[in-house]
């Protein structure tokens, strides 16, 4: 703008209120930026808009970031390149101008100026653009017509603070929709999944949910675990984001509770999870994700070896569930391995045997396991 214009400005100004209202669109994904419309709208039509001027701040709740100006497609006001910021880039304050052709129209409906692409931190609800607060003649934002008259939004000399605020649209919900292990259990609906399996074959935890080389039982998976989303999450799994948890039942600290040695996968999902061991027997394994929304969301898994009747606890009524199980066939049915197949066979005819009952026998007594389970229960997941 010329000199000429500038110190024109006090005598031709007009204290007709520039409007600035906000329209905003939500990232795709958490932490990606919200598209803030600035929409500029005057009471009146002005017409013949030769320039335009916005100067501006963003505020919200925490710290905001603005990574992009972009003029809005199709608009009269901010088709006219190039656009002068001063300073150029900057996330907190700028100066935005553009040299328009006199055929652009502002109306009392507004007309869509430039979209401010910004990053809001994680539970902010608002964000507000500002002008800034000023006693010259061009506090916050300015549209001069072809023939030097300029709207303004205060006379010179007149401390204006001009802007919008809006309310941001909520983000999607990103959720688990599938795991495996699976999120409840299938003999047991609305309790967590429950292994009742052996720990492994000797005294030590080898087998169980998170122990690499555990066999499948059917369609279950246990030696490694998989989660899917509703959609992709932001930030995605990894090993650092990903926290584990364990209750402590046996009195025993965390040292049984397993880490997160390697996360696989991309997208929504399937993403592949490796433990550093087996989940521990008789506690409540919380796995939480952090960019499931809202406030991240817990897959959670029991383990109390033993419990074939998933009853909450180990005892000579779960060999009495077992016999009835194989007597009317459905312990040899492949959806119910993961509930019978006490020893963990693998052979593709009659996995469920007498073997199965033996080997229950000695988890029950302690033989070849971590601990005798005979009456021994689960602890709740919080």
């Amino acid at each position: 703008m010329s000199a000429a214009v500038v110190a024109g400005l006090a005598t031709m100004a007009r204290a007709v209120p520039i409007t600035i209202t906000l329209a905003a669109s939500p990232p795709v994904s958490p932490g990606d930026p919200y598209a803030i419309t600035v929409i500029l709208s005057a009471p009146e039509p002005v017409t013949n808009v030769a320039h335009v001027q916005l100067d501006y701040s963003l505020s919200s709740p925490g710290a905001v970031d603005v990574n992009s100006d972009e003029c809005v497609a199709g608009s009269p006001l901010c088709s006219a390149l190039p656009l002068e910021f001063n300073p150029p880039g900057s996330p907190v304050y700028a100066r935005l101008t553009a040299q328009l052709p006199s055929s652009a129209v502002i109306t009392p409906e507004g007309v869509a100026f430039i979209t401010l692409n910004a990053v809001v931190p994680p539970g902010a609800t608002t964000i507000s653009v500002m002008g800034p607060s000023t006693t010259d003649n061009l506090n916050g934002a300015y549209i001069a017509t072809a023939d030097g008259t300029v709207w303004d939004n205060g006379l010179p000399g007149a401390e204006q603070v001009l802007g919008g605020q809006i309310t941001l649209p909520p983000m999607d919900a990103f959720v688990l929709t599938a795991a495996n292990p699976p999120m409840q259990s299938p003999f047991a609906p609305g309790q967590p999944f429950r292994d009742v399996l052996q720990t492994g074959a000797g005294a030590s935890l080898t087998h169980g949910i998170g122990g690499v080389g555990t066999p499948d039982e059917g369609a279950i998976s246990f030696g490694q675990i998989s989660v899917t989303f509703s959609a992709a999450p932001h930030p995605a799994p990894t090993v650092s984001n990903v926290a584990i948890t364990c209750t402590d039942l046996a009195a025993n600290g965390p040292a049984d509770c397993p880490a997160v040695a390697n996360v696989a996968g991309n997208g929504s999902g399937p993403y592949v999870i490796t433990l550093t061991g087996a989940i521990p027997p008789r506690e409540c394994t919380s796995l939480m994700f952090a960019g499931a929304q809202p406030g991240g969301q817990k897959l959670q898994y029991q383990s109390l070896p033993g419990d074939v009747t998933l009853n909450g606890i180990a005892n000579t009524l779960d060999l009495l569930g077992l016999i009835q199980a194989l007597n009317d066939g459905s312990a040899n049915e492949p959806a119910n391995w993961a509930r019978y197949n006490v020893d963990r066979s693998t052979q593709a005819a009659g996995r469920v045997n007498t073997q199965d009952l033996l080997r229950l026998v000695q988890l029950l007594n302690g033989v070849r396991t971590t601990q005798p389970f005979n009456g021994a229960t689960a602890a709740p997941c919080p």
